[in-house]
């Protein structure tokens, strides 16, 4: 009988079905993001089984004893969460909401989510928020600095939830639409609608996730929970803002996340808390 594989962090393996019955495709990390992708994947090229992890510095080692801790620690933290997603009743979607600041890693973390849910042999739909945007004339309608502003107009929840949370949701059509607008051209989107496979994990990553108009559409839900101070970091990395949370520039978006965490309580709300401030070592604060 072979052996199943399992990690000192989570005591948590893959199944050989698992590790060798599937063929998922990896999707790249974010663009805007280089940091590491560090999902445990699973192939099967003719007869030989691949344990193959991506790390850090984009290399691909088939090698375990060359797997670096940071490698093994996210993975199986991943797979840990993916083990807590609820399993689908019937036909009916399961909606995975990933929420936390303007920095938190919500999108390449629900990128890698995705990923363990596929080879663990679940049909998965991957929508953000982002692609959910309001024009730009409601967005800055405030004023281009206000907190409010960007707490209360930045997203068409009524699209988000006609689009996608309603037809994925319980007795739903399964047929939506990934995207409202486009960001680059402040263009309205009405594409064709596409239909997700019975059962499906849909994981949407985005801001502001557990508000009272969208707190009772998941099935589950993951808060990021980072400081600003780090945040802040990594939005000078990847959109070249101020790194300083306190700096003018950054007050919209900063108050505008307290006022989301004094009306909302996110953390309190949220399935699962993730303490992701490093991102080589995300541990969990809470679970079910």
């Amino acid at each position: 009988m072979t052996s199943r594989p399992t990690c000192a962090t989570c005591s948590l393996g893959l199944t050989d079905e698992q590790r060798g019955g599937s063929q998922a495709e990896l999707r790249a990390p974010h663009q805007r993001q280089l940091r590491m992708f560090a999902s445990l994947s699973g192939y099967q090229f003719g007869s030989t089984v691949m344990d193959t992890r991506r790390c850090e510095d984009g290399r691909v080692s088939t090698d375990s004893s060359k797997h670096d801790e940071s490698c093994r620690e996210r993975s199986c933290l991943l797979r840990r969460v993916a083990e807590l997603v609820p399993t689908s009743t019937g036909k009916d979607c399961v909606r995975v909401g990933i929420d936390g600041v303007d920095g938190s890693d919500k999108t390449v973390f629900a990128d890698e989510l995705a990923d363990v849910l596929k080879i663990s042999g679940r049909g998965v739909v991957r929508i953000s928020v982002d692609d959910f945007h309001n024009v730009s004339a409601v967005r800055y309608r405030r004023g281009r600095s206000s907190p409010e502003g960007f707490w209360l107009d930045s997203f068409n929840y009524t699209r988000l939830r006609a689009d996608v949370l309603e037809p994925l949701g319980p007795g739903g059509s399964r047929r939506y639409r990934s995207t409202a607008h486009d960001l680059a051209s402040d263009r309205v989107l009405t594409p064709a609608h596409k239909v997700a496979p019975a059962g499906s994990v849909v994981v949407v990553d985005g801001l502001f996730l557990h508000r009272d108009e969208l707190v009772g559409v998941w099935d589950f839900s993951i808060f990021l929970d980072v400081p600003f101070e780090v945040t802040a970091k990594r939005m000078a990395t990847r959109d070249g803002t101020v790194p300083d949370p306190e700096h003018a520039s950054m007050r919209r978006y900063v108050e505008a996340q307290q006022l989301y965490f004094g009306m909302c309580a996110p953390q309190q709300r949220a399935s699962v808390v993730i303490d992701n401030a490093v991102l080589d070592a995300p541990s969990l604060v809470r679970v079910p």
